[in-house]
């Protein structure tokens, strides 16, 4: 019954990426040949899944499913009652299966999950990743298309034209190169 499942759960940190359904098989060839790059660096007693679902397009503006039919990447390290999995290789996991898709598939990331979407161009060290060239607001806006990126845009500055609501998670990822954002924001952390 729940309340026994309740009690003998496990905890857990999970990334996603998701990926136009036709590339989905490509992407996972991709992400399990970079696995094998850095298999020797894995602790074989951290439980890594890495597990495919697939969702239907939609038509919100910076949805993960707008525009196409998506298959979701995600990479879940496990824990145990006290702690979620081990931080070192869910970073590194999750690092390596958000490069492959960002650098090769149109990848978007799970707004409300972990993501790296703001550490492109850094240098991850001891790493074999894909990083990809452009900045983050670029590359988001040619992942998400111009059109919703635009739309998304102007209602942005149309509900909060000072930025007096957009947090550093914002900011980083979509605002890096507006002065207006940049100069006017409340920073909350």
């Amino acid at each position: 019954d729940s309340q026994h499942q309740y009690k003998s759960r496990k905890l857990y940190t999970e990334m996603e990426m998701f990926v136009p359904v036709e590339d989905s098989r490509k992407a996972i060839e991709d992400y399990v040949a970079w696995i094998d790059t850095v298999r020797d660096q894995h602790d074989p007693a951290v439980s890594v899944s890495v597990m495919v679902r697939y969702v239907a397009s939609d038509d919100i503006f910076l949805s993960p499913m707008s525009g196409r039919d998506t298959a979701v990447l995600s990479v879940i390290v496990a824990g145990d009652r006290q702690q979620s999995g081990d931080p070192g290789e869910f970073e590194s996991f999750s690092k390596g299966l958000q490069g492959v898709c960002e650098t090769k598939y149109k990848g978007r990331p799970h707004w409300g999950k972990v993501n790296w979407t703001r550490l492109t161009g850094q240098s991850w060290e001891n790493q074999n990743l894909f990083l990809r060239e452009e900045k983050t607001p670029e590359y988001l806006r040619r992942a998400y298309g111009e059109e919703n990126w635009d739309r998304f845009q102007k209602v942005m500055q149309r509900m909060d034209p000072q930025g007096m609501f957009v947090n550093s998670y914002l900011r980083e990822r979509f605002f890096a190169n507006e002065e207006r954002i940049q100069r006017n924001s409340v920073i909350v952390e």
